[in-house]
């Protein structure tokens, strides 16, 4: 699953807004790490989810062949930095952005992907929310669970729209997806649905359970 440790070093010994955006990018490359003031969070991502972004990516790329769909991307906001779990770009960044992300401020992706990880996630995206408008938030809640999740029992069936519902569900697997107003809309997800994201991308929950049932 998903694991976050969060580093909190002293303003009063060091300002990493202060610091060479080279050396964060060093520090970034080294701990995969994202960035909020002085506050460093480092991921790790169990194999089940890193499967789920692998789909995604692949899924995205299938859809529109223009868009550039990455996992732990760095980009930019504001004076910190992020690592969207997927991250899809409708338009390519600069290929300064690419190679140096921070010292080049690489933008935010279009569709903002990232594991439920409950309050670091939330709090994220809310923040992200305040500085830049037009992004699609997307979140996966993933339990942990010993057992696979059960196969699918009609295969052969048409996916069908999942159904919106305003309160969080008790139990994962689910969706939150964030509407234009920034309101939370949740998804239960199960076998043969999909929602279709404001960018014209269909995301099929089956690419996500055929990873959780195996």
């Amino acid at each position: 699953m998903q694991d976050v440790v969060k580093i909190s070093l002293p303003i009063d010994k060091l300002d990493l807004n202060e610091v060479d955006p080279r050396v964060r990018e060093a520090i970034h490359e080294k701990y995969v790490a994202e960035r909020i003031g002085n506050d460093i969070y480092i991921k790790y991502d169990g194999m089940h989810k890193q499967r789920i972004h692998v789909k995604l990516i692949v899924s995205a790329t299938i859809h529109n062949q223009d868009w550039t769909a990455l996992m732990n991307t760095i980009c930019v906001v504001g004076r910190d930095e992020f690592r969207p779990d997927v991250g899809i770009w409708l338009q390519r960044p600069t290929f300064g952005q690419q190679a140096e992300p921070i010292v080049n401020k690489c933008p935010p992706p279009d569709v903002f992907y990232n594991n439920q990880d409950r309050e670091n996630a939330l709090s994220k995206i809310a923040f992200v929310q305040q500085c830049v408008s037009g992004i699609e938030y997307v979140g996966i809640a993933v339990r942990k669970a010993v057992n696979p999740f059960r196969r699918n029992p009609n295969s052969e069936t048409t996916s069908t729209h999942a159904t919106p519902q305003s309160l969080r569900p008790n139990r994962a697997p689910y969706l939150i997806y964030w509407e234009a107003d920034n309101s939370m809309i949740y998804y239960e997800i199960d076998w043969n649905k999909y929602i279709v994201l404001r960018c014209g991308w269909k995301l099929e929950f089956n690419l996500i359970l055929d990873v959780l049932s195996t």
